[in-house]
């Protein structure tokens, strides 16, 4: 158990960390960017395209950080209806299906990508679409995996108490 406990702090730091970096980057180039603009008349011909992707990047690893720490979407309701000794079985089985939802994401991202990447369209300064794009399919395993591991702990929980 403590396994998946070591992986998903080693995940949180590199994903946080790589988070961290990018909302730096995005401030700081949309603050230069600004800067350029309204006291120079000029500005980075690239940026505001970078820019606009800097933002699906932090959008997804967000939602990998809200996964990690279970405040994704969730339906609730559940909780309403059923008695918390039903709860952690439920809760299985809503991360078993989240994560069904997300290897088919993963997959058809991962599909959209390699078309991007055959049809060889670049964004600026001669990167190709699809390095940009590459998070989607990224962020989508990330959230599987983090689903997969929240499974194996609810797993391992349920058969701890039942095995009292």
């Amino acid at each position: 158990m403590q396994i998946f406990k070591d992986i998903d702090q080693f995940l949180k730091r590199v994903e946080e960390t790589i988070l961290i970096s990018l909302v730096i980057l995005m401030v700081f180039l949309a603050f230069f960017q600004v800067v350029l603009r309204n006291i120079f008349s000029a500005g980075i011909i690239w940026a505001d395209i970078f820019l606009r992707h800097l933002v699906l990047w932090i959008g997804l690893l967000g939602a990998v950080l809200v996964t990690r720490e279970r405040r994704h979407i969730k339906i609730d309701i559940f909780s309403k209806f059923f008695s918390e000794k039903a709860q952690p079985k439920i809760y299985l089985g809503m991360d078993t299906l989240s994560l069904f939802v997300t290897i088919l994401l993963t997959k058809a991202s991962y599909i959209f990508v390699v078309s991007e990447k055959l049809g060889g369209s670049l964004l600026f300064l001669n990167i190709p679409t699809w390095v940009m794009e590459s998070i989607i399919p990224i962020a989508f395993a990330l959230i599987s995996l983090h689903f997969l591991i929240r499974i194996f702990e609810g797993i391992y929980e349920i058969v701890r108490k039942e095995s009292r």
